[in-house]
Order: C-alpha cells, then structure tokens, then sequence
C-alpha cells in the first residue's frame, strides 16, 4: 500500500544544530520580553490615560463649583478682586492639565514609536530565523547576523 497515512507523523528534517538551537531558544525569549514590554506600556498608557480623564473631571466639577459660587458671591455682595483671584487660579489650573496633556501625548507617542521599533526588529528576526531554516543549517555568517540582532 503506497501513499497511506496509518497516523504516524515522523519528523522529516535532521535535527538542528545545538548553536541554532539555543540562537533560536534565545530570539524567542527575546520575543517574549518584548511582548511582555509593549503588554506593560500599553497597560501604563491606559493608566495614564485613566488619570487625564479623572482630572478633567474635576477640573470641570470646579469649573461648576466656581460658577455657583460666583453667582452666591455676585448675590452676597463680595468684592471682584476675590472672584478673579479664583478664576485666575482656575485658569492656572486648566493650563497646568494642559501642560500635562502634551506631556502625556508626547509620552504615547514615544511608547508607539517604541512598539514599531519592536515590531520591526521582529520581523528582521523572524525574516533571519526562516532564511536559516530554509539552507537547514546555521554557517557562520548567519550567526554573526543573528548575533548583530540580538545586539540591538
């Protein structure tokens, strides 16, 4: 019977040699680091994105504040000076969380750079990994490439 699979699988290839072996066990660890990194980045981003949110919401619950009280002020009688020294505090305020708004987009747009920059060495090291497989043998030019990689 020529051609019948009976259900056992063999491996066809010959095995690897040990440096390709622990090149290979090394690129994936360097794999997972980075995918762990960009898990956290993303995860700081959205904390950080949480905390903008948190105080512009109350930046605009003493923008609310501020307007009851000046309308109790304007009834009571009290002075204009005191109401512009809270509005000038108030717009300090508001500057300062816009300030920290660019801060913040700067600093997601470092992480995004970040994440394409791995993305990228990822698929260098991936293009390198299946060129070795594909000649089923590592030679020494190809270690000194993966090695340049790993040295990034």
């Amino acid at each position: 019977m020529r051609g019948v699979n009976c259900g056992v699988v063999k491996w066809v290839d010959r095995p690897w040699p040990v440096i390709m072996q622990r090149c290979l066990l090394k690129l994936w660890g360097m794999l997972q680091a980075k995918d762990e990194e960009i898990s956290r980045l993303k995860m700081d981003i959205e904390q950080v994105n949480l905390k903008l949110e948190n105080l512009v919401a109350a930046v605009e619950r003493s923008n609310v504040t501020t307007m009851k009280i000046d309308r109790q002020k304007k009834q009571m009688g009290i002075f204009d000076k005191d109401i512009k020294r809270i509005q000038r505090s108030l717009t300090s305020a508001i500057h300062n969380l816009k300030d920290d708004k660019g801060d913040i987009k700067l600093d997601r747009d470092f992480l995004k750079e970040e994440v394409h920059k791995l993305k990228e060495n990822r698929s260098k090291m991936q293009s390198v990994i299946c060129d070795l497989l594909g000649q089923g043998f590592a030679n020494s030019d190809d270690l000194l490439m993966i090695k340049a990689i790993l040295e990034e």
